[in-house]
């Protein structure tokens, strides 16, 4: 059995990274680069019922994620007593709810908000010992005047910035001890129905048997993956460089998605997962190789090779017929052991023209195999077109 850190390892390990190489940014044009932000200096108060009527949004996400013990949230209530100063928390402003999205201070806030609501008692003070063991309402009148109207130092990014230049400034400012993914401040900044889809979806069984999971991923992943698969799903043709601008997009433009889309969504998603797993089963997303001449898949997700199963996936029927899918596993079984398609899903895996020449590759072999998918060759035609244009 192996121990948590192991567990942990082998989790991190089975969702392979791009490459350095891979990671090509878009540059923000120049008119765009304005950073507009608001500093407010807001009282104690003034945050806990900001925060307790939803205008301030401590994600529940990072609820469930706090890891500040009572010791340490001590000790951040016994500074505001003492007046030392708190670091500044950073705020986005939400265009059309005028909420503010707590990006960071999110433990510092939650401490004070769970203190005010009297949820624990202060532990391990030294300065002020004569306050353990008591919680907001038990204190002297002095002291909880003290903490109430203390003023902390708040800056807003307001919705006048570009939305990649928040999205820069926010991975900035989360450069800590455990830094959030990609994926995670996508989950802060883009919070909405399509994001609340994002976390059903990773809890599917069949989505969990095919990345090899007893459950979710707590760095939310999974739900990049998922989140790469619909982009490219529904915008291949418009895909360009970095990917990580193009997962942006994509998530900023349906975060507050219909009801009609959540239901579609969730059955393209099951259809693509039920084909995958009659189709690979557990070496889904995994490549077949031959080491010391003896076969077998590898272990960690191939991020390119995901794309492009769940690209053929999503486009079959939800009764596909057992002949259609084992010629459609047989041509990725083949282009497994083609170097040039080997060398496509290993490096430099974010570019357009290499994203376009493992398509092209695809299409070209399931034709040859008499394999028709009439919608996804005219999206990879599509996207063809664009790249020669482009260049």
């Amino acid at each position: 059995m192996l121990s948590s850190d192991e567990e942990k390892k082998e989790i991190d390990e089975m969702f392979e990274n791009e490459s350095e190489e891979d990671l090509i940014e878009d540059e923000i044009a120049e008119s765009d680069r304005r950073l507009v932000t608001t500093a407010y200096d807001f009282i104690v108060r003034s945050l806990k019922d900001q925060i307790a009527d939803e205008t301030i949004i401590v994600d529940a996400t990072w609820q469930r994620k706090y890891v500040w013990d009572d010791i340490k949230a001590s000790k951040l209530i016994e500074s505001l007593i003492l007046n030392v100063p708190i670091p500044v928390c950073y705020f986005a402003e939400e265009e059309k709810s005028g909420q503010y999205l707590v990006i960071d201070g999110q433990q510092r806030l939650w401490s004070i908000f769970r203190y005010l609501n009297n949820e624990f008692s202060l532990r391990g003070l030294i300065t002020l010992g004569h306050l353990n063991k008591k919680r907001f309402h038990e204190l002297d009148t002095k002291y909880q005047r003290l903490i109430s109207t203390r003023a902390i130092r708040c800056i807003i990014l307001t919705s006048e910035c570009h939305p990649e230049l928040r999205f820069d400034v926010f991975e900035r400012l989360n450069y800590g001890s455990v830094p959030l993914n990609p994926q995670e401040l996508r989950h802060c900044i883009y919070r909405g129905a399509f994001s609340d889809l994002l976390a059903k979806l990773v809890e599917d069984r069949t989505w969990l048997n095919l990345i090899g999971k007893k459950e979710s991923d707590e760095r939310l992943r999974d739900q990049e993956l998922i989140l790469r698969f619909l982009a490219l799903h529904f915008r291949l043709s418009k895909y360009k460089p970095s990917l990580k601008t193009f997962l942006n997009s994509f998530m900023r433009d349906h975060k507050r998605m219909s009801k009609k889309d959540e239901t579609d969504y969730k059955a393209l998603f099951d259809r693509t997962t039920s084909n995958l797993w009659k189709m690979f089963g557990e070496n889904a997303f995994r490549r077949h190789v031959k080491k010391s001449g003896e076969e077998s898949y590898d272990k960690n997700i191939n991020k390119a090779l995901f794309d492009l199963q769940m690209l053929v996936a999503s486009h079959l029927e939800i009764n596909c017929s057992d002949l259609k899918i084992a010629k459609i596993r047989d041509v990725f079984f083949h282009l497994m052991h083609d170097d040039k398609f080997i060398d496509l899903i290993l490096r430099a895996t974010d570019h357009r023209t290499r994203v376009v020449s493992r398509c092209e590759m695809l299409r070209e072999k399931l034709i040859d195999n008499g394999i028709k998918m009439e919608e996804l060759f005219e999206k990879i035609e599509s996207m063809s077109k664009l790249s020669v244009e482009a260049n």
